[in-house]
């Protein structure tokens, strides 16, 4: 689930526009309990020689309840503060009167409390009450009760360290029916924080839209109120964010020059216990977990430890008779003498009379030497060289060969030669998982270079093993067609109906069209649902095809859905969704470069 509404929970609008007789202004009138809030701004509707063209303006204020997206964060049904986009989303209500084009509006926070009141009128204004654009409570005027205070106190200028993180403005353009939607998530934050008092926020014609420099009106633009009838256009905060987990178990590919970040695989463990996720106790304070990875079979002793010398440009007098000792991991040694007077490596001599002051030709000849024991089996370690590099490498896979004693010698404590590094390495390959921000969820990032068809996973921490799965391997290849796939999606456990109270698991089943089985996969094999890495989900109503919730695409990918070996899913809030209504769910995929909307339309209705 990667969106959740938080409706207002009080709205109004203030304004100090005149009524009909052009005399008397609104700035008494409460419009609290009406269906709509208004934003205007209107120049010159009344002139004198005295003061001038008259400057009128609308202004909307919403406040709402933070308390519940407390209560979600802590409950972990919503991320952390720099995972998650909190939207002020604001309905255009349709009307007769004109409309303006090119404009701005600003959001900005509401500095004081204020009553909502209970207000309707807002064609006459002949509902007095609180609050209003002089008085924010029956009591109270805004601020000091200047001229400068009424029409509300805002959060705004520089008497803030971060008054720019919480005003937003909004460019309107020509569309007169374009809704109101923009991220205020640094306001948000800091409600949540309580780094500001949550006194809501106030919608306005921005700077000189508002001011009359402009010499001209923006008359009107007006949003549904929470009281409205049409449930899906109440003001409301959206939570977003991208919760869609990608677990590669079902779509694992060894690393391959064809890709890159394509090479990076993750699998996830879930730890459920009776019937809830838990995190899995005692683990290191950081809730690490060690996955160890086994090609082909569990009793597969891993990779062979290995060792590196670094040969130096010695001369005959400087090298001549030093020794070097290595040991392999069944205990063998052998020391090898240094020897100024041949050309060629023996299984106990390294020849030094043709690698007079060259490093190279000393490391050459320093592997023949090794892979001479090794050919005797007098030592079982083989070697390779590059350049002044030589490599040894364990015949004895596993973990055994990183306790093997040290490279050593007088060539090496006379600095001959140097050894970079001593043996390590052998064994398993290991990663380190953790725990993710969701309660009993680890999972585990890593690229592996494999030619194994099959892996197997062991989580476990010291000697504590707590899953045990294995991995099917696939492998990039390039082509030379350029395949345009078809798929065909269901899904395999849509119900007729749901209820708001329930968090709904949608699961889908993929494969490609056209597939056609042999008779003996139809027999044989359990069919498993096509990955597709990037597929995203959409909600409208059926009678209408009102979009409830689009494609979330975009940046914050709140609707992007996970996917697992089972196939892809996601959650949804069913509360979200107005009860006693059908509706439909469509998909996209990421296919190629594009988004491709899928032709399956899902229906469902929603209860009570």
């Amino acid at each position: 689930m990667a969106i959740k509404h938080y409706i207002a929970t009080k709205d109004t609008t203030i304004a100090n526009s005149y009524q009909a007789n052009l005399s008397t202004t609104a700035t008494g009138s409460n419009m609290g309990a009406a269906d709509v809030t208004e934003v205007f701004s209107i120049w010159g509707q009344v002139s004198s020689s005295a003061s001038g063209n008259s400057l009128e303006a609308s202004r909307a204020l919403y406040q709402f309840d933070i308390s519940n997206i407390i209560t979600d964060r802590t409950a972990g049904d919503i991320p952390i503060s720099g995972s998650v986009d909190f939207v002020l989303k604001l309905s255009n209500a349709e009307h007769r009167e004109t409309t303006p084009q090119n404009y701005d509006i600003s959001v900005v926070a509401v500095s004081e409390s204020w009553s909502e009141g209970s207000g309707l009128d807002l064609d006459n204004y002949r509902d007095i009450g609180q609050c209003n654009w002089n008085y924010r409570t029956s009591a109270s005027p805004w601020g000091d009760g200047g001229a400068s205070a009424k029409g509300g106190v805002f959060h705004t200028g520089s008497v803030e360290a971060w008054s720019n993180e919480i005003q937003f403005k909004k460019t309107f353009g020509e569309d007169v029916t374009e809704d109101l939607e923009i991220n205020i998530t640094p306001l948000v934050e800091h409600w949540i924080d309580d780094k500001i008092s949550n006194n809501g926020l106030a919608v306005m014609m921005s700077g000189t839209y508002e001011d009359g420099s402009r010499l001209r009106s923006f008359y009107t633009k007006k949003f549904f109120a929470r009281n409205s009838e049409f449930f899906f256009k109440r003001p409301r905060i959206e939570a977003r964010w991208d919760s869609s987990k990608k677990d590669d178990r079902a779509n694992f590919y060894a690393s391959s020059s064809l890709g890159d970040a394509e090479n990076t695989n993750t699998i996830y463990l879930y730890n459920y216990l009776r019937g809830q996720l838990t995190n899995i106790p005692g683990l290191h304070e950081r809730n690490t977990l060690t996955v160890k990875l086994y090609r082909d079979a569990l009793t597969d002793t891993g990779f062979a430890a290995t060792a590196k010398i670094t040969a130096l440009s010695k001369t005959s007098g400087q090298a001549n008779t030093r020794v070097l000792t290595v040991h392999d991991a069944e205990g063998q040694s052998v020391s090898f003498t240094i020897d100024n007077s041949i050309s060629t490596s023996t299984a106990t001599k390294i020849a030094f009379a043709n690698a007079n002051s060259n490093a190279t030709q000393f490391a050459t000849n320093i592997a023949a030497a090794i892979n001479a024991a090794d050919t005797a089996g007098t030592l079982n370690i083989s070697a390779t060289s590059a350049d002044a590099i030589v490599t040894l490498t364990m015949n004895t896979v596993g973990s055994a060969g990183n306790s093997v004693s040290d490279i050593a010698g007088t060539a090496a404590t006379d600095s001959v030669l140097t050894v970079t590094n001593q043996f390590s390495g052998g064994g398993v390959t290991e990663i380190i998982g953790g725990l993710t921000a969701d309660t009993g969820i680890y999972t585990a990032s890593f690229a592996l270079d494999t030619t194994a068809s099959v892996i197997y996973d062991v989580w476990l921490t010291g000697s504590t093993q707590f899953y045990t799965g294995s991995i099917a391997v696939k492998s990039f290849t390039a082509t030379v067609e350029n395949p345009n796939s078809v798929y065909n999606t269901s899904i395999v456990n849509l119900k007729p109906s749901y209820s708001t109270k329930e968090t709904a698991r949608f699961r889908f089943f993929v494969r490609k069209q056209n597939w056609s089985p042999t008779i003996y996969n139809k027999a044989t094999e359990t069919l498993n649902s096509e990955v597709i890495s990037s597929a995203y989900y959409r909600i409208f109503r059926i009678s209408d095809n009102y979009e409830v919730i689009p494609y979330g695409t975009g940046s914050e990918q709140h609707t992007k859905m996970s996917y697992d070996q089972s196939g892809s899913y996601f959650d949804l809030d069913m509360s979200m969704l107005q009860k006693d209504y059908a509706y439909g769910l469509s998909l996209a995929y990421y296919l190629n470069g594009k988004y491709v909307e899928q032709p399956e339309v899902f229906k469902f209705r929603v209860e009570g």
